[in-house]
């Protein structure tokens, strides 16, 4: 499996473009291209217009999972026989999903996959749930941040308390 970084140059040799032309195309500066291309994690708006400026997969694009075009992925994104049963909402509300999302989630799970005139509704619907769990990613690594912060806070103190106490 490919990283983020390889898969960032796979799309940009795909579709022929320079380093200069493609952080353009996606209009951010050189450095901030070359950044994300060394490793560095880019904000969630730009996930969102690489998925949307190159007709990417999301899936592909945060795991390198699937097909890299989302024309071709759409289709393979519920196997044909998927029926609402398949999806189980109790497990996308304990991985903290609101109600907008799930309500997507039973309408990409009651679409038929191989319906050629929903595919431009299922490329929408896959973008919005792509944007929705980077945010949410995005949302966790801010949250193990601060828990971070404050467990070091919490020795700190219980230190300068152990030092009150002794002295």
């Amino acid at each position: 499996m490919s990283t983020f970084s390889e898969r960032l140059e796979i799309i940009r040799e795909y579709f022929g473009l320079k380093g200069n032309a493609f952080s353009e195309q996606l209009g951010i500066p050189y450095r901030s291209y070359m950044n994300y291309k060394a490793g560095r994690t880019p904000p969630a708006d730009l996930l969102t217009k690489i998925i949307e400026e190159f007709a990417i997969d999301p899936t592909w694009l945060m795991t390198g999972e699937g097909s890299m075009e989302l024309k071709r992925a759409a289709s393979a994104a519920l196997p044909a026989a998927a029926a609402p049963s398949d999806f189980d909402e109790s497990e996308a509300s304990a991985a903290s999903l609101d109600g907008d999302v799930l309500d997507e989630l039973s309408l990409l799970a009651e679409s038929p996959a191989d319906a050629p005139d929903e595919s431009a509704d299922s490329q929408a619907l896959q973008l919005r749930l792509m944007k929705h769990l980077v945010d949410l990613h995005e949302e966790n690594r801010s949250l193990r941040s601060r828990i971070q912060e404050l467990e070091h806070l919490l020795v700190k103190e219980r230190t300068r308390c152990r030092k009150l106490l002794r002295g």
